[in-house]
């Protein structure tokens, strides 16, 4: 399993990219919008797309939306979109992004997702 973090807070980045390291899940970082976008356009492909919705030049929300309506690798990877407080998260989710995490519950959410997604045959088992 290959995901992308992207996240304009370079904590909240290493946060979750040493967690997904624990479990063996390899992944990147970005911290822009624009950096997001032009990484998931182009030939590599990711399993899982964590996305901030406070990311500079484009938005979590803009480059989970422009991942599903282009044809690219990245059209079917789950996208999970976190950041503060939302109120058109549910609007999100029923536009093709899997979920919305709140910043503060994304470790305690993380376990369950990558379980769950896991055990989808169309994605890699986790390396050890």
């Amino acid at each position: 399993m290959y995901c992308l973090i992207a996240s304009a807070n370079p904590v909240v980045a290493r946060s979750i990219q040493s967690w997904l390291k624990k479990k063996g899940v390899l992944s990147s970082v970005v911290m822009k919008g624009a950096d997001a976008a032009r990484t998931v356009l182009e030939k590599k492909m990711f399993d899982v797309i964590f996305l901030d919705i406070s990311l500079m030049d484009l938005t979590g929300i803009e480059v989970g939306h422009l991942i599903r309506s282009e044809d690219c690798v990245n059209q079917n990877s789950k996208i999970v979109l976190f950041g503060a407080i939302m109120d058109d998260a549910d609007k999100f989710i029923s536009d093709g992004l899997e979920c919305y995490l709140q910043s503060s519950l994304i470790k305690s959410n993380l376990e369950t997702m990558l379980t769950t997604w896991t055990s989808d045959p169309t994605l890699p088992e986790p390396s050890s």
